[in-house]
């Protein structure tokens, strides 16, 4: 939970246009479910596209999908946090990231 707690706290950090401070904030726990990890490292991508990162902000993008692909219980798919993270709303952010990146 505290995991999902700084990674709020760190979107609200970026949308005050601070991305550093909020890249600082993300956690990441290999403990963490597959989904959640997921949403956090597209998070982490668009802290890297804020700051014009574009190597390391689609580094971040393709380690997300990998993540939300070795979910195989489903359960992290249908509640809970993270869940929000699937393939197909990954590859919306991907381009997300690509249009800001120019």
């Amino acid at each position: 939970m505290v995991a999902w707690t700084n990674y709020r706290h760190s979107q609200q950090i970026l949308a005050t246009g601070d991305a550093e401070h909020a890249l600082g904030l993300i956690p990441f726990d290999a403990t963490l479910s597959p989904t959640m990890r997921a949403a956090l490292t597209v998070h982490r991508a668009m802290c890297h596209t804020a700051l014009g990162g574009e190597t390391s902000a689609l580094h971040d993008l393709d380690s997300a999908l990998e993540h939300a692909s070795t979910d195989r219980t489903g359960d992290a798919a249908q509640h809970g946090h993270g869940a929000f993270a699937t393939l197909d709303s990954l590859t919306w952010w991907t381009g997300v990231a690509g249009l800001c990146l120019g």
